[in-house]
């Protein structure tokens, strides 16, 4: 499986304190059967120059550090971009801003996650994904279903889908139950119209209360549309974002085997 949001890496925002906790996360992230994920620290303020470097720091420690353990998690580099006003053209300056493997090479789709204050009119993404098009950028929306109104645009952001607006839901959201039941339908509204634009992601920060995986999503999206969609969700439209679509299903098969 391949988690496209998480906070793993150590001392760079409010996810692990140390090397030691990241290594843990990594640890739980593979019992779950994740075998990629995106290390995607917050972008919350304009001196992207000082936190890319900050960010590429702690990559390099936690591969060395994954690669001595024998831990065979890939870690991906993004940021989770909180968008404020006129950013959308400064981030295509910069590259590291995008996912990119561990050789730090280029994807052929310019790739981004991006998120909203929260209390944001999800209206906006028209013009948002609008001017990400014409800059070539393929935007992913972090965690709709936290945005102020989210039952009430599933309409509205099955047009942008359509449009090319990939969303990605915390897995831990789709673990279903009446209380959210309302938000939970919006989101299973989603996934039925257009399963092929939406990826999932931990945005794990720690071992306990966000902890890495995507396996609590899994009941769910079985019960609701088959195990197709739920590797859609889970690997396939991620590794296609990723370029990583030849890539091996040996997460898959300990995934089924163990659940």
């Amino acid at each position: 499986m391949i988690d496209m949001h998480s906070h793993i890496l150590p001392g760079i925002d409010d996810g692990p304190e140390s090397l030691q906790q990241s290594l843990r996360m990594a640890r739980l992230a593979l019992e779950a059967g994740v075998s990629i994920m995106a290390a995607t620290p917050h972008a919350r303020d304009s001196d992207f120059a000082a936190l890319l470097s900050a960010r590429d720091a702690a990559l390099t420690k936690l591969r060395q550090a994954l690669r001595q353990e024998n831990l065979p998690l890939r870690i991906f580099s993004a940021l989770e971009i909180l968008l404020r006003e006129n950013s959308l053209a400064r981030l295509q300056e910069q590259a590291g801003c995008f996912y990119a493997p561990e050789d730090g090479s280029p994807l052929s789709r310019r790739v981004l996650l991006l998120e909203l204050p929260l209390d944001t009119d999800l209206g906006l993404c028209q013009e948002l994904l609008f001017q990400a098009q014409l800059k070539n950028m393929q935007v992913i929306l972090a965690h709709p279903e936290r945005y102020l109104h989210f039952s009430s645009r599933v309409k509205l952001l099955q047009e942008l889908m359509e449009r090319g607006l990939v969303l990605q839901f915390n897995a831990s959201s789709l673990r279903g139950g009446l209380a959210n039941w309302p938000l939970t339908r919006a989101m299973l509204a989603l996934i039925k119209h257009s399963p092929q634009q939406i990826v999932l992601g931990s945005d794990a920060h720690d071992c306990t209360r966000r902890a890495p995986g995507l396996l609590s999503a899994k009941p769910l999206i079985l019960r609701k549309f088959g195990e197709e969609v739920w590797w859609r969700l889970a690997r396939n439209n991620a590794a296609a974002l990723l370029g990583e679509e030849g890539g091996g299903h040996e997460e898959t098969r300990r995934d089924t085997k163990a659940h």
